[in-house]
């Protein structure tokens, strides 16, 4: 990028930046006096920090996948931990906290439409639910750590947790079939208890 294209976009982004500060001290997010100071502290950012490193920035990939590769985390590395940029981190922070529509959430629930199956317990959508999500942060099946000692013992005993459930649901299946019959019962004897007291009135 040529030196003019450079600060043709320098400028631009201060105006952006300086929009943004209205907004937020209208909004009583900052303070009026505080604006000059966070625009100074953000050219100090570009030219400490951005210049010393401009393809970290230039190259970046915003990528789902990856829990680093993220502009939360680009900035939180280099505006957080620095307190000659505290009052513009206090900035960054509110935006990147805004909400930037229902696109995540409408995505959990397209997800949760795939894995769900006709009659699914939500225990079996919730591990599924589980699963994808997982393989979503790790970057796909290729990247799952095969060596993992905890995934080894949870493969391994997985047969008998099914066998444990299937006994618990029999139970609880056996349990509900008793307590409907005493049930029955129940409401049998009331009924001829009903039945009897008619016939023993007095006409």
């Amino acid at each position: 990028m040529a030196a003019d294209d450079q600060d043709d976009q320098c400028d631009e982004n201060k105006l952006l930046l300086r929009n943004l500060l209205q907004h937020l001290v209208d909004a009583g997010k900052v303070q009026e006096e505080e604006a000059d100071v966070i625009t100074n502290e953000y050219t100090r950012y570009i030219d400490e920090v951005v210049a010393k490193d401009k393809s970290k920035y230039s190259d970046f990939q915003f990528s789902l996948n990856s829990v680093t590769d993220r502009i939360a985390v680009l900035f939180y590395d280099t505006v957080s931990s620095n307190k000659a940029f505290s009052k513009l981190w206090q900035v960054v922070k509110q935006v990147l906290v805004l909400s930037h529509g229902q696109a995540a959430v409408e995505h959990g629930f397209s997800v949760n439409k795939q894995v769900k199956a006709e009659n699914s317990d939500t225990s079996t959508v919730a591990a599924k639910r589980l699963i994808c999500d997982h393989m979503r942060v790790i970057g796909g099946l290729m990247n799952v750590d095969i060596h993992n000692k905890q995934l080894h013992v949870s493969c391994s005993t997985a047969l008998q947790r099914y066998f444990t459930y299937l006994d618990d649901q029999k139970k609880i299946t056996e349990d509900e079939g008793k307590s409907h019959k005493r049930k029955a019962i129940a409401d049998e004897v009331d009924d001829l208890k009903s039945k009897k007291q008619k016939q023993t009135r007095p006409h």
